[in-house]
């Protein structure tokens, strides 16, 4: 077990040697710290970064929008994800708005979102919601779809109201689907509202990135993606962790005996 851990370190840490390895020799062969500046740089402008008060209070507010957008595909998404998965005709009705919805590029919302509410939160909450919201709708109606159809007679056989039935059997299929599509929507959420804040925000770390851009500060600006690099990385952890603690793994148990 030691010795599988040890191995698995030694070639995390080996791929990271090689990454940083590779930047360097970019960064001495492009000889400009306006375009790709070295590690030392970086991390010397990521530090200044830390000890900038004004990050924590930008941090917060690209937190918000995030957090409010994944709230609003969850609020949204999860009813029309359980009456897709229980009606074909809404199925039929709302997929070529999904795959609408899906294929459509964040740019292409930019004009009509930027008349509508100018800069400021609307647009990057926006721009998080409607990328999520295909992610929660589909992993919803999948849930539903997958449900046991010998549990299903036997809702119809004993004549279980439709709310026993829902909270007994489709629930708890269900349940693991939203967890999958939190955890795939976390990554997307966080990379999401940053490219929206750089586009259309007032505010936040995308705003940041945007301006040091403008005044080509370069080093600061890939501080700043190393730092929301980190930051979605311990969300993705920390989620990972929440959805594996005992008391997750309790609350999905008894969903799971509810019926």
């Amino acid at each position: 077990m030691r010795t599988s851990i040890c191995s698995s370190l030694f070639k995390y840490g080996l791929g990271l040697f090689l990454i940083a390895l590779g930047w360097e020799l970019a960064s001495l062969w492009f000889r400009s710290s306006l375009v790709l500046p070295s590690l030392s740089e970086v991390f010397a402008a990521f530090f200044g970064l830390l000890n900038d008060p004004s990050l924590w209070m930008h941090l917060s507010s690209t937190f918000f929008k995030a957090f409010f957008g994944l709230f609003l595909a969850l609020a949204i998404g999860l009813p029309l994800g359980v009456l897709i998965g229980l009606s074909a005709f809404f199925s039929q009705l709302l997929l070529p708005a999904l795959v609408l919805l899906k294929s459509m590029p964040i740019i292409s919302w930019l004009t009509s979102i930027l008349i509508l509410w100018g800069i400021g939160w609307k647009a990057p909450v926006f721009i998080v919601l409607v990328t999520l919201l295909p992610i929660v709708i589909y992993h919803a109606a999948n849930g539903i779809k997958t449900v046991d159809k010998q549990l299903l007679e036997l809702v119809k056989l004993n004549n279980l109201p439709f709310r026993k039935a829902f909270s007994g059997i489709y629930l708890p299929s269900i349940v693991p689907f939203i967890v999958s599509s939190v955890e795939i929507s976390i990554g997307t959420m966080w990379k999401t509202v940053v490219a929206a804040e750089f586009l259309a925000g007032e505010k936040g770390i995308g705003v940041q990135i945007a301006w040091n851009k403008y005044y080509v500060q370069t080093p600061v600006v890939f501080a700043y993606t190393l730092f929301v690099i980190i930051i979605g990385l311990g969300l993705e952890i920390l989620l990972n962790a929440f959805f594996s603690s005992p008391f997750m793994r309790r609350w999905r148990g008894l969903w799971s005996t509810s019926y």
